[in-house]
């Protein structure tokens, strides 16, 4: 009997998801993947604003009431089934974890493949800062305090995918097994090093890894605030492009993020050429990468690529903050404000690398040491065929 997996969502599914969780190369290695996709369910506005963006593959079951849920966790009929939880903590999540880690035994999964840098602590201000970052500070303090219990009454998780040495920590640390694997973009590092090269990138320019940061659907979905408004940043980011452009002698393209919706016409970046979907070949064929807090920064560390950090002073004032200082202290310089009229822009500077940072930011971020070269998923079902079945 094959061994089911179970993936507990309370998000848009999208395309993007179903890559970035190895639906393909899950099945392909012989598993049963089922989508349980409870967004309808839990967060009901959110899933009429973004319903139309679902991607609805054939693994995808939409939970929409307990009765619902109970009839489905009925259709899975094997003796092995582990499920990823990637849902919140509130009364339907505690019900759904019931059915599924209580009364059909799943064995619980997490991973936590997207460590990103933050300072070892938070000065008042900041903490001020992350608290107020909801539209609704109560519920935000309700949420944390039905995490610690929750968190507590479940226990440890059976099984945790870890990437850089950082990742083992809380939760996962006490994880009773556990999968050294890596950060789910070093899969396309690792594509990447396969190929030639990038013929249809490969020229020089500097690249933006753009982060949706007006208000992507991410945001919405946790009520976050928005830390800043498009008539704001989009022409201090202008502004700074053209300035790089005229110091380096190349021009700037936007390495539009997964869940953007930048129209054809759109116009926001003033022209310049907006690519979706191939972030590493861009960085990877790059002159300089520039960025705010982006996980996709991690790209230009394991390629070894020149950063520029960039801030704002709306993000200055927001719960980015922190996040910004931390990314630029990682790649030993300063952050560039962009709402400032003059820049003193080093291009000595700007376009250097301190490799042993990188190769220490490699190490605690993205991979450990010793850990396979191979797909995350592919080292994920390796792990189960090897220890569990």
């Amino acid at each position: 009997m094959k061994t089911q997996i179970i993936f507990l969502v309370e998000i848009h599914f999208s395309e993007w998801h179903w890559h970035r969780l190895g639906i393909d190369t899950l099945k392909a290695r012989g598993f049963d993947v089922t989508i349980l996709d409870c967004t309808r369910w839990i967060v009901p506005d959110y899933y009429e604003t973004f319903k139309s963006k679902i991607f609805d593959c054939p693994e995808r079951i939409e939970i929409g009431s307990r009765e619902y849920l109970e009839r489905s966790i009925l259709r899975i009929n094997t003796d092995c089934i582990i499920a990823f939880d990637n849902l919140g903590y509130n009364t339907i999540t505690s019900n759904i974890r019931q059915k599924v880690y209580g009364e059909i035994k799943a064995l619980r999964a997490v991973f936590n493949l997207s460590v990103l840098p933050q300072p070892a602590e938070l000065n008042l201000v900041d903490s001020l800062r992350n608290l107020t970052s909801k539209t609704n500070l109560p519920i935000r303090a309700i949420n944390l305090l039905k995490r610690l219990f929750a968190t507590r009454k479940l226990g440890p998780p059976d099984i945790a995918m870890l990437s850089g040495k950082i990742s083992d920590i809380g939760v996962y640390a006490t994880a009773h097994q556990k999968i050294w694997c890596h950060a789910f973009d070093y899969d396309d590092f690792l594509k990447g090093n396969n190929i030639e090269s990038d013929k249809e990138y490969v020229d020089k320019y500097a690249v933006y890894l753009d982060e949706n940061i007006v208000l992507g659907p991410d945001s919405l979905h946790c009520g976050i605030k928005a830390v800043t408004t498009a008539e704001k940043i989009y022409p201090c980011l202008n502004q700074f492009f053209s300035e790089i452009e005229a110091k380096l002698g190349l021009p700037v393209v936007i390495a539009a993020h997964p869940k953007s919706n930048y129209s054809a016409d759109s116009n926001v970046f003033e022209g310049r050429q907006i690519i979706k979907g191939h972030s590493a070949e861009l960085v990877r064929a790059s002159t300089l990468v520039l960025g705010h807090t982006s996980a996709s920064l991690n790209f230009p560390m394991f390629c070894r690529k020149p950063i520029l950090i960039m801030t704002s002073d709306d993000i200055e004032k927001s719960r980015l903050n922190h996040y910004v200082r931390a990314r630029a202290a990682e790649t030993g310089k300063e952050a560039f404000n962009i709402d400032q009229q003059t820049w003193n822009l080093n291009i000595n500077d700007i376009l250097s690398v301190d490799e042993n940072r990188y190769r220490e930011y490699l190490d605690k971020y993205i991979k450990t040491p010793g850990s396979p070269s191979k797909p995350v998923w592919e080292i994920f079902s390796d792990y189960v065929e090897e220890n569990i079945l």
